[in-house]
C-alpha cells in the first residue's frame, strides 16, 4: 500500500475525482463511447443502474485504500498492414 501524503494533495486529489460533476461527466463519456465489457463482463447499460446501488460503496472502498481492481483484459486488434496490436 503506498503511503499518504500529509500535506494535503493526496486528499484535494482524492476530492476532485470523487466530485459529483467529475463523476457524472465520466459515466457519460462511457456511455458516449459504449464500448465492449471488460473482464467482469459488465455492459455499458449495465453501468448507471450498477453505479446507483453501489457507488456509496465503490467510493468509500477506494478512499480507504481497500479497492483492488481486477486483473485487464487483453484483447488483440488486426492492424490495416497485417499483424495483431494488442
Amino acid at each position: 500500500m503506498r503511503e499518504r501524503r500529509s500535506d494535503g494533495d493526496g486528499e484535494r486529489l482524492l476530492g476532485q475525482i470523487f466530485a459529483h460533476a467529475n463523476l457524472n461527466r465520466a459515466v457519460k463519456r462511457v456511455e458516449a463511447n459504449g464500448g465492449a465489457p471488460g473482464v467482469d463482463g459488465m455492459t455499458v447499460k449495465e453501468l448507471r443502474p450498477y453505479l446507483k446501488a453501489h457507488g456509496l460503496e465503490l467510493k468509500t472502498s477506494l478512499n480507504s485504500e481497500r479497492y483492488r481492481p481486477q486483473s485487464v483484459k487483453r484483447v488483440e486488434i488486426p492492424k490495416p498492414g497485417g499483424g495483431m496490436r494488442q
